[in-house]
């Protein structure tokens, strides 16, 4: 029996969100960058002899969106992305934390 789990990628406009996500399912760099859409990737994979599959949303590129999408309450998981040379964005993942722990 597949489980099913939705993964969501969090974090400020312009972090590689979208670029991580098309590197973990298809092994490659994401050179295009459009920040006002929403994608969901899709990834079937075997962990521990378990059989998944992975909804991977990928959020707007809007802070907003980011702060108040309902993907908070239902996710299974969150990776929270942030530029290191950006200190804005890593100030955007510590509210998103915060929010996501209330859940």
């Amino acid at each position: 029996m597949r489980r099913h789990r939705q993964i969501a990628l969090l974090g400020f406009p312009g972090v590689g969100k979208s670029s991580l996500a098309h590197h973990f399912v298809y092994k490659q760099f994401y050179n295009e960058y459009d920040p006002n859409i929403k994608t969901n990737l899709y990834y079937q994979c075997v962990i521990e002899g378990e059989e998944y599959d992975l909804v991977i949303v990928d959020n707007a590129g809007s802070d907003q969106y980011t702060l108040n999408h309902s993907d908070f309450d239902t996710s299974d998981a969150y990776v929270l992305i942030y530029a290191i040379d950006d200190r804005q964005s890593f100030e955007m993942v510590s509210k998103i934390r915060d929010k996501i722990i209330v859940i």
